[in-house]
């Protein structure tokens, strides 16, 4: 599915009632929103526990697997 979001003066959003009620989504409950290379993600937020804040070092990690990955699935096609 998707959908198309307007962002108000203030910067929020109203997600679909559709989407709030497939995901459990209530008021006040969280979502995590990360930054990719294809634009935004959002995920459904954690249930008060901790979010991890990525340090630029482990960002590193990521790309690092991600090429990788890349590359191995690139070799398998081949």
């Amino acid at each position: 599915m998707v959908s198309t979001l307007k962002v108000s003066v203030r910067g929020t959003m109203v997600l679909p009632k559709r989407v709030r009620e497939k995901f459990g989504l209530k008021r006040g409950g969280n979502l995590v929103m990360e930054e990719t290379p294809m634009g935004l993600l959002l995920r459904s937020g954690s249930k008060g526990g901790p979010v991890e804040s990525y340090t630029p070092a482990r960002l590193a990690e990521f790309s690092k697997g991600e090429r990788e990955l890349e590359a191995f699935l690139k070799s398998r096609t081949r």
